[in-house]
């Protein structure tokens, strides 16, 4: 794992009450998805932020995330949803299906550094809007390491530390307030519900979100969609919300904070 943690260019040695902390990484991006900002603070997500949203199988990763793209688009962002686990014609009937009014755009890039550098131009084509990547999933990148297209158990970490690295450089050439993306990465978990991959990926990120479905038929929630925040750099930690899955979607019916602080 290499991450670039020197890019603010802050020397070694320098007294931390002389690092000037540039004003637009002190905004927050709400998206207006309720459950969505409340699990991340209350207010959305910090410009440079990188979150993992892991999830069961079915429990509607795509179906929120959808929202959330759809949501900050019709707030003015430029918003990419990158999947190789579903076509274009299934998100669209995704999006058809929840009615709604913003619109993302689309990818169907498997190899990261070309992902990247689509971004990139789409950023520079488009200068005046904040970015957005929603990459689904990270499991099915290739980060580009073998010529062959060859994948290995490293070839996640490495796709995430690109990832990671890329949304926290600051883009030259654009203005101060959109110099730094936001990237929501989609995780797999195994059949414990434990997240996929090595440990070390929860060491390249800000926050991670975790979405399961209420099993406990005695529970008030019983069949609501959990989405719990376990860590977050740039807020507090510990939200839970439930939501209730219907055909335009997901509808928050309650939420519990606990006194987790990241």
């Amino acid at each position: 794992m290499q991450l670039n943690v020197s890019i603010d260019g802050i020397e070694f040695g320098t007294s931390i009450r002389d690092v000037v902390v540039p004003p637009e990484l002190r905004v927050k991006r709400p998206s207006g998805v309720k459950a969505f900002d409340q699990g991340l603070g209350g207010e959305g997500m910090t410009p440079s932020m990188v979150t993992l949203f892991t999830g069961e199988a079915g429990a509607g990763k795509t179906t929120l995330l959808m929202e959330v793209a759809a949501a900050y688009s019709e707030r003015g962002y430029n918003v990419v949803f990158n999947t190789a686990e579903e076509s274009a014609y299934q998100l669209r009937m995704t999006y058809d299906r929840l009615q709604l009014k913003g619109a993302p755009l689309i990818g169907q890039i498997s190899r990261c550094p070309d992902l990247l550098e689509q971004c990139d131009y789409i950023r520079e084509r488009d200068p005046t809007k904040p970015f957005i990547l929603i990459q689904d999933s990270l499991q099915v990148l290739d980060d580009g390491k073998f010529k062959n297209g060859r994948v290995t158990c490293a070839t996640a970490e490495r796709s995430l530390e690109q990832i990671t690295n890329w949304t926290k450089a600051r883009m030259p050439g654009v203005p101060d307030e959109v110099a730094f993306a936001n990237s929501i990465v989609i995780g797999q978990v195994n059949k414990s519900g434990k997240m996929a991959g090595s440990a070390k990926l929860m060491h390249m990120i800000d926050a991670r979100m975790h979405m399961s479905v209420e099993k406990d038929e005695k529970s008030e929630w019983f069949d609501c969609r959990k989405i719990f925040t376990p860590k977050n750099r740039f807020g507090g930690a510990g939200m839970l919300s439930f939501m209730r899955m219907g055909n335009r979607g997901l509808t928050l019916v309650g939420q519990v904070s606990s006194d987790l602080t990241g």
